[in-house]
């Protein structure tokens, strides 16, 4: 499989993968060697069994035990190998653009990449199907923070790292809601297979090329390299997640018609989207220990998602403290002239966060200077 592009004629081939019929085929596409191994785990009735092994599988050298069931391991090491083609420099300049802005764009997954996969009609039913997120959406966030933290960490692909076996775990938690929903009377054929190809790549876009959107927005400053360095380490990420190559973007350009494309065939209003957020919405404002003005969450978030999407989602409209969103973008504009912190300094970096973010994800979600309301 050839993943970077050398030329600009094989640079613009992936955009005409970006064509209704080939979109319409990805919408009933999932992922066949993770959908087989599920459907024989739940098949042969050994689901619990894998359950539990999955407690233990924690670090990616935990991929080769021998105490894992065969049909893990096999799987492991025929679909989830590092593949021959990673640049690691280049990976390693993806993982440091995110250390190097790790407080916004935790910021962004919370404020916009999530509300943005909401605005999803048709993929919104399949979050909408899974009642923990409604019910525990403060677990949901702390679920994508650990997600995004094991794979940005700077040894997260080294054996030692939890990035490949925390991969696999949502690559096998994909195909277990495609096997159970697939089943469903509740489940509309015309909204295409469960996590379908389209979504998955929808939202690798969501977490990659819309918070590199959201981080300009707020006055970051990231040069050409740096950004597709960035969506470079998330289609490793997608890679291995069992995303196709043609719906992961090499280039600003191509993640752009991508995007536009998926959100002009699917983002409309739709009781999930508008549920999803709205559950969001009372998280953020209502689950955090830091003190903020009200009605902070939802200008914020209309802010960032403009309002044609905040309005798809019901999103209120924005009161006073949108004012206070200027200076924040200030603030920042002014940071970014700063030099940045040295890259040895990464690993303690990321201890740091990922000891703030798993104490309260809500709280540590805010722009980290936020004022306090009175």
């Amino acid at each position: 499989m050839v993943f970077l592009r050398k030329n600009k004629a094989m640079q613009a081939s992936k955009i005409t993968f970006y064509q209704t019929d080939f979109l319409n085929q990805m919408r009933q596409t999932g992922d066949v060697a993770a959908d087989e191994l599920v459907r024989s785990i739940f098949e042969s009735g050994e689901a619990a069994v894998f359950h539990r092994m999955f407690k233990d599988l924690i670090h990616n050298r935990d991929l080769d035990s021998e105490a894992l069931p065969v049909e893990l391991r096999d799987f492991a090491k025929n679909h989830l190998q590092i593949p021959a083609w990673l640049d690691a420099g280049k990976l390693k300049k993806g993982i440091q653009v995110f250390h190097q802005n790790a407080e916004p764009i935790l910021t962004m997954l919370g404020f916009l990449s999530l509300p943005y996969c909401y605005a999803a009609a048709q993929g919104a039913e399949v979050l909408l199907r899974s009642e923990r997120i409604k019910r525990d959406t403060k677990r949901r966030l702390l679920e994508t923070a650990q997600f995004v933290l094991d794979v940005m960490h700077p040894e997260g692909f080294e054996p030692q790292g939890k990035a490949v076996a925390t991969i696999l775990k949502v690559r096998l938690m994909h195909a277990t809601i495609r096997y159970h929903l697939g089943k469903s009377k509740d489940w509309d054929k015309a909204w295409g297979v469960p996590v379908n190809q389209e979504d998955m790549g929808g939202t690798n876009g969501a977490f990659s090329w819309i918070s590199l959107r959201g981080l300009r927005k707020m006055g970051y400053t990231l040069n050409v390299q740096e950004s597709e360095s960035y969506l470079y380490l998330w289609n490793v990420i997608g890679t291995l997640l069992g995303v196709r190559a043609e719906l992961l973007p090499d280039t600003a350009k191509e993640a752009f018609w991508l995007d536009k494309k998926i959100a002009e065939r699917h983002f409309y209003k739709s009781e999930a989207g508008v549920e999803l957020t709205k559950a969001l919405r009372t998280c953020l404002a209502e689950d955090s220990k830091k003190p903020f003005p009200a009605g902070f969450a939802d200008a914020y978030m209309r802010f960032l998602l403009g309002d044609k999407i905040a309005d798809l989602l019901e999103i209120p409209p924005s009161n006073w403290t949108s004012n206070l969103i200027p200076l924040l973008k200030f603030q920042n504009v002014l940071q970014n002239t700063l030099p940045t912190n040295d890259a040895q300094k990464q690993g303690m970096m990321h201890q740091m966060i990922a000891e703030e973010v798993l104490k309260d994800p809500v709280t540590f979600a805010f722009p980290m200077n936020l004022p306090s309301a009175s």
